[in-house]
């Protein structure tokens, strides 16, 4: 492996980590083990600590959510959201919900703030930026610019919502009460000739 193939590997397991255990959870240590890897080469890739690799891995899963809404929203937001909804439910029962979503895990870390100072504003900054794509793609199919990008927010706290609840309860129930709003949404912002 090239080195920036073992810092990829490495970076997608402190990602992985994360939104398995939390930030609190997540060390040089931790991420040395979960990722089978030596401490010093943890310590090798992110001379910085804990700090950079976090760091890295919210922008690692804010660019996997990001290129995933990409390939669901292609085929239009309602047929977007359903495959996107649909590959939630195949990780958290293949996970057998253990992993939820990053970039979560650390919004809701109380001690984010003095842990990893820049972690909460970095994951503030791709939640935006995950709104503008959705708000893009809404308005792109016809809904006015304002109600999109209210419309993005809600879905994305949906999405988020329901992925917490489904891992506290071990059932998917959350998911399809989420999708099933938000799809009604939908219907109540795009025009009737974008929708099948």
């Amino acid at each position: 492996m090239t080195k920036e193939q073992n810092k990829a590997r490495l970076t997608a397991a402190a990602a992985d980590l994360i939104r398995r255990r939390g930030l609190q959870a997540t060390s040089v240590r931790e991420l040395a083990k979960h990722a089978g890897a030596p401490l010093g080469s943890v310590y090798h890739y992110y001379p910085e600590g804990k700090q950079q690799f976090v760091s890295e891995a919210i922008e690692l899963a804010g660019c996997k959510i990001a290129q995933q809404l990409e390939t669901c929203l292609a085929d239009g937001p309602e047929a977007g959201f359903r495959a996107y909804f649909a590959h939630w439910r195949q990780l958290l029962t293949d996970t057998d919900y253990s992993a939820g979503c990053p970039l979560a895990a650390i919004s809701l870390d109380a001690n984010a703030r003095h842990d990893v100072p820049a972690a909460l504003l970095q994951t503030a900054e791709v939640f935006s930026r995950l709104q503008a794509q959705i708000a893009a793609s809404l308005h792109a199919h016809g809904a006015q610019l304002e109600p999109a990008q209210a419309l993005a927010m809600a879905i994305i706290s949906a999405i988020e919502g329901a992925i917490l609840v489904c891992r506290a309860q071990r059932q998917l129930t959350a998911l399809d009460a989420a999708e099933e709003m938000v799809m009604r949404l939908l219907q109540s912002v795009l025009p009737a000739d974008t929708k099948p």
